[in-house]
């Protein structure tokens, strides 16, 4: 038994504030039959809706599978935080791994906190980005350390959208007789982790439609019949596959051809499967199909 999914239904999001106010959205069909791509991508959570996404802008033909639905594990049902940095703290991976790597994971940490908000921007993704974390403390020892931290970040990194708060101040933002001080820190974020989810799923299908058109005028003018199935030309070459059989969600390897290909039928446009039904033997969940 698995202990995260016990309690689930297989192709439903489970019961949770994030799903009831989820964006309105039609479930994604389930793959059938056979299909072809330059890049199949198993898994609909963040690392995977952003890798199909940026692969589909960049041109590449792309799949995406997923056993349940967009966001059905912890990218729909987390915090929806938008923190900075690691998850250690910056002075604790200074002391594992000296400053030049603290800093380089800093750096990292702030590239993702830009890349998230300038997807939610480019895309018009409504996940409710509001900006600002508070982080707080119930005892004296504790509004010291997170003060201490906010210097920290604020002398060797540079990073000024970090500001104390002494107890009246957090008092105005959260009025809790237990929090005694903390830091607010407004270059962190908050958003609907499911909505967000979807909203990267709904941009990966679009341009994977457009990339599917601008492939259509340039393989019509400039590549001989056939050619991309022989993984011929720039697209393609290189990139080896896999024989997908969603029975079972296994992967075997393939034996030649530089795309992946999906057996059952073939997919329609645009790619991105999900799995809807307990008792589907021979089914994937698929993202893409028209909203």
């Amino acid at each position: 038994m698995n202990l995260l999914y016990a309690n689930d239904t297989p192709g439903q999001y489970p019961t949770s504030w994030y799903a009831a106010t989820a964006t309105k959205h039609a479930a994604y069909p389930p793959l059938q039959g056979d299909t072809k791509a330059d890049v199949c991508v198993v898994g609909g959570g963040y690392t995977g809706l952003s890798a199909a996404l940026h692969l589909a802008e960049a041109g590449y033909d792309v799949v995406l599978l997923d056993a349940q639905r967009v966001g059905f594990g912890a990218s729909g049902r987390n915090g929806g935080q938008l923190g900075s940095g690691q998850r250690v703290e910056q002075d604790g991976l200074e002391k594992m791994l000296g400053q030049e790597h603290a800093t380089k994971l800093w750096e990292m940490g702030q590239e993702a906190k830009a890349l998230v908000k300038s997807l939610i921007e480019k895309h018009e993704i409504d996940c409710h980005l509001k900006p600002g974390v508070a982080w707080t403390g119930s005892t004296a020892s504790d509004v010291r350390h997170l003060h201490d931290y906010a210097e920290h970040l604020q002398k060797n990194y540079g990073y000024d959208e970090i500001e104390v708060l002494d107890h009246a101040a957090l008092q105005s933002v959260c009025p809790s007789p237990d929090y005694k001080g903390g830091v607010l820190d407004m270059g962190a974020a908050h958003l609907h982790p499911l909505n967000y989810a979807l909203g990267l799923a709904s941009a990966a299908a679009a341009a994977r439609r457009m990339s599917g058109r601008r492939r259509t005028r340039r393989e019509r003018d400039t590549v001989p019949r056939g050619a991309w199935a022989r993984g011929a030309g720039t697209r393609g070459t290189g990139v080896r596959g896999a024989d997908i059989r969603p029975t079972l969600g296994e992967l075997e390897p393939s034996t030649g051809e530089s795309h992946a290909r999906f057996r059952h039928g073939r997919l329609p446009s645009p790619r991105l499967c999900e799995r809807r039904h307990a008792h589907t033997d021979d089914r994937r969940a698929r993202v893409g199909g028209e909203h």
